[in-house]
């Protein structure tokens, strides 16, 4: 009997990626606020799923880069009912997780740990699995595997060098403060400022420190920034791209300012967590891949010699 034939999807490879992508970011975020609270971040080992995030998100955007100038994409099989199989036990898996994390808090032990961890990636495999699909996902990394390759290798050396320049971030910490306080004040929220970079509202207080100053996305915009310019640069007007490269640095700054200050605005009018706790999850890496995006959606072609 033979077999019917498979039906190709014509969505881009990239949406399904951001998918992913988007859906890992809120996973991983929700539950670094669950393990966050409870002192797990540190003592049972959950800090390493940070980095992870984080280079991860690095790889993503690279990736896209990368795959943006190979031009052709892989045909992909359409989705099917396995791909709401997938997502449903990965549901499973990470609401297992969540239970399991409120009993690590009780009685702290390894063996939960070690089941809080794998229940974790679990999850997150049946959500790339979901995503993506199993044939999809082996014919994506088969064709990709070069651009993979190369995208995870800057990836950790943009990490690495991210912490080793971690210690320039004070300068856009104050330039964050300063400017996140006029903007409250125009919206009519009274907000003074104290020593050590820190705003004093009704509600809380806020210190600006590294996560909310931008200094990682702006070596890592850097660093994409000169990776496209070397790969491309014979084809590129050298003129447009140093202002490209100014208009990139400043409206990320910008951008960094403006995520600040949202977040500041959701703890003061609707719930003092959002101001304490999306600083530290993913919501300046979840922010730098959307303006990546649309910044080299705009002005590469414009880039072109």
């Amino acid at each position: 009997m033979n077999k019917s034939p498979t039906t190709y999807s014509i969505t881009p490879l990239y949406a399904r990626l951001a998918g992913f992508t988007c859906a890992l970011l809120i996973v991983v975020g929700i539950f670094s606020y669950r393990t966050s609270n409870n002192q797990l971040h540190e003592n049972n080992g959950f800090w390493i799923y940070a980095a992870l995030g984080q280079v991860l998100g690095f790889t993503v955007v690279i990736l896209a880069i990368l795959a943006y100038r190979k031009k052709d994409t892989p045909h992909l099989p359409r989705w099917s009912k396995w791909n709401l199989i997938y997502f449903g036990w990965a549901t499973v898996f990470l609401a297992l997780d969540w239970w399991v994390l409120g009993r690590l808090v009780a009685h702290d032990s390894l063996w939960l740990t070690v089941v809080a961890h794998l229940l974790l990636l679990t999850g997150i495999t049946e959500l790339l699995l979901g995503s993506f699909g199993k044939l999809s996902l082996k014919r994506t990394l088969k064709y990709y595997r070069t651009e993979l390759f190369y995208s995870a290798g800057a990836a950790i050396l943009f990490y690495s060098l991210l912490n080793v320049l971690s210690r320039l971030w004070r300068p856009f910490a104050t330039l964050a403060q300063k400017s996140v306080q006029g903007l409250l004040v125009i919206s009519g929220v009274h907000v003074t400022s104290a020593p050590a970079r820190t705003l004093l509202l009704h509600k809380f207080g806020v210190r600006f420190e590294q996560y909310c100053s931008g200094i990682g996305l702006l070596i890592l915009f850097i660093g994409l920034f000169c990776l496209v310019a070397a790969l491309d640069w014979e084809k590129l007007n050298h003129k447009r791209v140093y202002v490209a490269f100014l208009i990139g640095i400043g409206g990320l700054l910008l951008v960094n300012i403006i995520r600040v200050y949202m977040l500041i605005l959701g703890g003061y009018f609707i719930h003092i967590s959002i101001a304490s706790q999306l600083y530290h999850s993913y919501s300046g890496i979840l922010v730098f891949t959307v303006y990546s995006a649309l910044f080299w959606k705009l002005s590469y072609k414009r880039l072109l010699a």
